[in-house]
């Protein structure tokens, strides 16, 4: 597969937002209650999009994504600040193929060449494999607050960069 790695940049927040609600619809059912994934994937309101268009332009976390032919694939972003992988993110349809990995993999470079020597990542119950299979160690259950206060299970994990 022939994957393009970039900077995501304001124009890039509504692709974006679509991907994260889908990956979460196509594979959330079943671990997670119907309340948290209808407030996890709530649907793109013009308040949502400007706010996130925002938050991309104040570059506030290294937030990349993945195209391949044009189309968005997956993003993922790390915060610096915290040492935290706050997204891996991959559209249904590309889901198996290398994406989540290649995303991982430009985040943790960029970890190490900001040298940070640990990181961080509350995933998501679906998500704590690929953490794993990528040498993420489990620390333990946790969960995290969304938007309208519910609390989303998730498992606290951290890898040591070498």
């Amino acid at each position: 597969m022939s994957l393009t790695l970039r900077p995501a940049t304001p124009a890039d927040a509504e692709p974006i937002l679509h991907l994260h609600r889908a990956a979460i619809l196509a594979a959330a059912p079943g671990m997670y209650d119907d309340d948290v994934i209808a407030d996890w994937a709530s649907p793109i309101t013009d308040a949502v999009l400007n706010d996130y268009t925002r938050h991309l332009a104040k570059k506030v976390e290294t937030t990349l994504v993945a195209e391949q032919d044009g189309q968005l694939l997956g993003f993922a972003a790390l915060a610096s600040t915290t040492n935290e992988i706050r997204a891996v993110y991959v559209a249904p349809r590309a889901q198996g193929r290398g994406v989540g990995t290649a995303l991982l993999s430009a985040l943790e470079a960029t970890a190490q060449r900001l040298d940070l020597n640990v990181l961080t990542v509350d995933a998501s119950l679906m998500a704590e494999a690929f953490y794993a299979r990528h040498g993420y160690q489990r620390l333990g259950p946790g969960s995290k607050t969304l938007h309208t206060g519910l609390e989303m299970p998730c498992v606290h994990m951290r890898k040591w960069l070498a």
